[in-house]
């Protein structure tokens, strides 16, 4: 038996091979609108690849169909062991994107999550709102545009204040949209007490990200520095 939604409308259903679950908007549409793209889907850069533009319910939506990296990939690119509902990647991204959505941090809405199941291995996907007009941290440097180092740094450090431990924070994480700073892709992320150990993980991680991607600045940088010092709690 699924696990109850806890603090956001949701309804949990089957329908085909999916057991999926959705916001009240998308309650009249099947899981085949939601997570398998047409052909002629716009396929956009998030994450690993696997991401589309599409429209369901009236909504303007991003689908990302949840893939594996590094070694494991090598093995099975997209599915995952089964070890229940409430363990499954979709459900806890779900979860943690709904609270953040509540708690009124820049996210992008979540509408839709589900997975598809054959014996103890799964795949899955998750559907949420598109951001306008939204452009990553990694677009805006590589196209030399001005970034504001120090909005970007207290929208990093909002996010650690509430506790939310970004496990793979980097420039394709952090978009902007109509002059907001966002960030996504919270599959397997986690909410933790306070500690500047783990904070200070996510923004090396950040900075890693800046220089593997060949686009950085020691003065961005030190300017994101300050500004995040200035704005992170005290533990």
């Amino acid at each position: 038996m699924a696990p109850s939604p806890s603090n956001f409308e949701a309804i949990v259903r089957t329908q085909g091979p999916w057991r999926w679950w959705s916001v009240d908007e998308l309650a009249d549409c099947h899981a085949a609108q939601c997570f398998e793209p047409s052909s002629d889907a716009e396929r956009i850069g998030l994450g690993r690849g696997s991401a589309w533009r599409i429209n369901v319910g009236g909504q303007d939506a991003v689908l990302r169909h949840y893939r594996r990296g590094g070694l494991p990939a090598r093995f099975s690119a997209s599915s995952f062991l089964y070890f229940g509902f409430a363990r499954t990647r979709p459900w806890r991204e779900w979860q943690l994107s709904c609270r953040l959505w509540q708690l009124g941090l820049p996210v992008a809405k979540p509408l839709a999550a589900g997975f598809t199941r054959r014996a103890w291995r799964y795949q899955a996907a998750l559907l949420t709102a598109r951001l306008p007009d939204a452009e990553s941290l990694g677009e805006k440097l590589r196209h030399n545009q001005e970034v504001d180092w120090s909005s970007l740094a207290k929208t990093v450090a909002n996010f650690h204040n509430t506790g939310l431990d970004h496990v793979d924070l980097n420039v394709d994480n952090l978009l902007i949209s109509r002059g907001r700073w966002y960030m996504i892709d919270f599959d397997r992320c986690q909410f933790r007490r306070q500690n500047r150990r783990w904070q200070a993980a996510n923004c090396a991680r950040l900075k890693r990200s800046l220089h593997r991607k060949g686009v950085f600045s020691q003065s961005g940088w030190s300017e994101f520095e300050r500004a995040y010092s200035a704005s992170i709690s005290a533990v």
